[in-house]
């Protein structure tokens, strides 16, 4: 009866230790799921900022502009 237990005790204490380390490599998945989405957004914002400025050395963008902006007056 007392070896049973004692093995019962051993597989509780091997099993609680591989919880702990599913919930190590949870949180470790999770912080880099958070820094692939940061990525990702800087990656898009760079995007638009590179096609934006190359949207404003265009010639024709820079002859279409008014001499002044709307709704100012000198």
């Amino acid at each position: 009866m007392f070896s049973g237990f004692a093995s019962f005790k051993k597989k509780k204490k091997r099993l609680e230790k591989q919880v702990q380390q599913i919930d190590g490599t949870l949180s470790t998945i999770e912080m880099q799921r958070e820094a692939l989405e940061c990525a990702n957004t800087n990656t898009a914002v760079l995007r638009t900022m590179k096609n934006g400025t190359g949207a404003l050395q265009e010639p024709q963008f820079l002859t279409s502009l008014p001499d002044k902006p709307t709704g100012q007056e000198n």
